[in-house]
């Protein structure tokens, strides 16, 4: 006497379809991540009423609360910035430096850096955040 035992089917959700929208989804974020060049450095900007839409060509210079300087989110120590820009200036067509400065830092740090720009005929902006109404 043969015993036949039922085989219980358990509830079965398809998710073949769930692994080509994740796939999607991942790829899409790949991209955009890849296209975004976010400023890594956390530099609170002065603020300002006008607003004029920067270059997406300009090289970001960036000077930290510390004093630190950063090319394109390279560092790069104080001595050597001047040298920096002198090489951009020779190398670079017509480029422009944004500069982003932590406004706690004092005037003086502006211009000594606007000024190397002025001696190597560099066109040099002050990033800064929109004012708060």
């Amino acid at each position: 006497m043969k015993i036949s035992r039922k085989h219980k089917h358990g509830a079965e959700v398809p998710t073949h379809a769930l692994n080509d929208i994740m796939f999607f989804l991942l790829l899409f974020f790949l991209i955009i991540s890849s296209l975004a060049k976010p400023d890594t450095r956390s530099v609170e900007n002065p603020t300002s009423d006008s607003s004029i839409q920067m270059s997406d060509k300009a090289i970001n210079l960036t000077i930290t609360d510390n004093k630190e300087y950063y090319i394109d989110n390279e560092p790069i120590k104080s001595e050597e910035l001047e040298a920096r820009l002198k090489d951009l200036s020779t190398t670079e067509e017509d480029e422009a430096v944004s500069i982003s400065i932590d406004k706690s830092l004092k005037v003086s740090d502006i211009v000594e850096v606007m000024n190397y720009g002025k001696k190597y005929h560099i066109r040099m902006f002050l990033k800064t955040s929109k004012k708060k109404a």
